[in-house]
């Protein structure tokens, strides 16, 4: 590995990042009372992220940044065939800021203001109206530039011993030999030399600070017997968010590709028929038409590799054009010929690349929410609040947590496409909590006279509860498991003979067959047997619900994230008692506490790629107790004094 920008190869030496990045703010604000009833805060906010770096300057990235990353195809052209303005390979170099050559651009102008009033209209102290609108710097970039930093190849090397025998000594490590120390790097080079497997990741050089910008509105009413009401709406955008996206998408139509691969699957289809074997090729047969990209792609290679390939066979019979192709346009076994048959982008916009990550803006999100919050005392000493929330968040990517934020889109020329409820999405959610002064010890409705140490013993109990119910966040997106399509994204299935709100209703926990199961078996599109569950497949003209496979170069009907899961529910309960001694200078506190008391099992791991033997499957549970990786009902006892 490389030790500095200067030190070459340094034999030995393990893999070592340093990131850093600057990051510091001001921010002015200010209340002002215009009225005796009416009050605004406001003020501003500035932000400074600076670049992100290595303090080391071990970074490679493309030396032309975004055209580099896009090689001999021009910047944001796609699915041109011979357009070729760009250069013929992707040079890397030792890129940062001590390396004279930031990633990304300085963001100064990272102003965020905000506004808030609080209005008494009837001045009596009952009823506040307030409003607010705040803009925020997102703090995720550290984690976001930590995948790029270290993914293109170029400063090490490495070897393995994959059986491993005996103890390990100094002596019997592995030493790879120092390779040569070549600057630039060679993306073409690179991806030779791994037989098509390497990719390219860039820093799009405009890359700016993340930002959300919120706002509220909500009115607050004192209401009589001691309840008091709110009703709030909150919203908020978040813009310019970090994304990964893949520019290589591959070039169906104007390449001709699915055209061929149609063809392909006509020939096969007539030589099977005509007892002719799996062989997709113009073998004369009536019916059968050429296939002159395939031709190209084969002179010179056997049948075994060529129309007669078994998983090229196999994607015709299932769709999979795009398993296909990136066979086709990676492997070294087609390498000769496609270089000497078609334009270097034919299939996708930069050839010496498995994926080209450009690192940018291009994520979005919105959040609507209608809050309803109820708070009352009752005689006794009882405590209640409850909230409502009715919220939908809407967003271009399905994940629902990544390291890397990275998403290829469905159509990069289409991105209205990639709009989605966001994975952690809760349409209907109700927390309450409660606090009830048990009535025992001194001046309580029982045991009111009792001496002092036994109000010791039973005096001064709270009961303590808090309950949490939603509705189910989106199921992972159902999939075939196939990719029938240019993205190389796992394609949603065609849903027949049944609408996504009718498979809405079937979902649920359901047990039985020795599982539980997220759908329900009586909605006709499963099947349980000998411990396994698969998803009911189309016939040709079946009329009862089932599952069809898109054809080539489409996806499905089912809108991902679509579909919600279980509901969630939660119920944690605590016994505390307060012991003021030594003359109210020590308090003594006892508590008992219970997680998920009622021992509720929320379920989770739903099975919902059609072509498994576990679809429709649950198959584990939710951690109720807040993180702590207890499945189950949990207590525990703590003591606690202040003084």
């Amino acid at each position: 590995n490389h030790t500095s920008a200067t030190s070459g190869y340094v034999a030995g030496k393990p893999r070592f990042t340093q990131p850093i990045q600057p990051n510091f703010s001001w921010y002015i604000q200010d209340n002002w009372r215009m009225f005796s009833n009416f009050t605004l805060t406001y003020g501003v906010r500035w932000e400074y992220q600076g670049v992100f770096d290595d303090r080391d300057g071990l970074v490679l990235l493309p030396q032309t940044q975004t055209a580099g990353l896009f090689g001999p195809t021009p910047v944001g052209s796609y699915f041109q065939p011979g357009n070729l303005t760009g250069s013929t390979d992707t040079l890397l170099t030792l890129q940062g800021t001590n390396n004279g050559h930031p990633f990304y651009h300085r963001d100064l102008n990272n102003f965020a203001p905000f506004l808030g009033f609080a209005w008494d209209p009837f001045k009596d102290g009952k009823t506040s109206i307030r409003g607010s609108f705040a803009q925020h710097f997102t703090q995720d970039g550290f984690t976001f530039f930590g995948q790029a930093e270290t993914a293109n190849a170029g400063l090490f090397t490495n070897s393995a011993n994959s059986v491993p025998t005996g103890v390990f000594t100094n002596s019997s490590k592995l030493s790879p030999p120092v390779p040569a120390d070549v600057f630039p790097v060679s993306q073409k080079a690179l991806f030779a030399n791994t037989g098509g497997g390497q990719s390219l990741t860039n820093f799009d050089p405009n890359l700016t600070t993340p930002y959300v910008l919120e706002w509220s509105f909500g009115i607050q009413r004192e209401l009589p017997k001691k309840v008091t009401f709110e009703v709030r709406y909150a919203g908020n955008h978040a813009v310019k968010q970090y994304r990964a996206w893949n520019i290589n998408e591959q070039d169906l139509g104007n390449s001709g590709l699915l055209t061929e691969f149609l063809h392909a699957q006509s020939n096969l289809s007539i030589s099977q028929a005509a007892g002719k074997g799996n062989n997709f090729s113009n073998q004369g047969l009536s019916g059968q038409v050429p296939t002159p990209i395939f031709d190209k792609l084969f002179t010179g290679l056997s049948p075994a590799a060529g129309y007669a390939s078994s998983s090229f066979v196999t994607s015709l019979t299932q769709n999979t054009i795009g398993s296909m192709v990136d066979t086709l346009r990676r492997s070294p076994t087609y390498a000769n010929n496609r270089v000497a048959n078609f334009p270097l982008n034919f299939f996708v916009a930069n050839p010496y690349a498995n994926s080209g990550l450009q690192y940018d803006n291009s994520g979005w999100s919105y959040y609507h929410g209608l809050e309803v919050d109820v708070h009352k005392r009752l005689a006794g000493g009882l405590i209640v609040q409850g909230t409502y929330t009715f919220s939908k968040v809407l967003t271009d990517t399905s994940f629902l947590t990544s390291q890397n934020e990275g998403a290829n889109y469905q159509s990069v020329l289409n991105r209205r496409l990639d709009k989605f409820r966001a994975a952690f999405d809760t349409t209907h959610s109700f927390a309450a909590n409660f606090l009830y002064p048990l009535p025992l010890g001194r001046g309580q409705r029982f045991a009111g006279s009792a001496p002092a140490i036994v109000n010791v013993l039973i005096g001064g109990w709270n009961i303590n509860g808090f309950t949490r119910w939603t509705s189910g966040s989106p199921l992972p997106t159902i999939s075939t498991g196939r990719n029938t399509n240019g993205s190389l994204i796992n394609a949603t299935p065609v849903l027949r003979n049944m609408t996504q709100r009718q498979l809405q209703s079937f979902v649920g926990v359901f047990r039985g067959g020795n599982g539980v199961y997220w759908l329900n078996p009586a909605s006709g599109l499963m099947t349980i047997k000998n411990g396994t569950s698969t998803a009911v497949l189309c016939t040709p003209g079946q009329t009862t619900p089932c599952f069809d496979f898109p054809a080539p170069g489409q996806f499905g009907n089912l809108t991902p994230n679509f579909i919600s899961g279980p509901n969630f529910f939660g119920q944690d309960l605590s016994l505390a008692k307060h012991n003021k001694i030594w003359e109210g200078r020590v308090d003594f506190e006892i508590r008992l506490e219970m997680f998920n008391a009622f021992n509720t099992s929320n379920f989770t791991g739903a099975q919902t790629t059609i072509t498994g033997n576990t679809f429709g499957q649950l198959t584990g549970t939710l951690d109720t107790t807040r993180s702590g990786g207890v499945l189950s009902r949990a207590g525990q006892w703590a003591v606690r004094v202040t003084f």
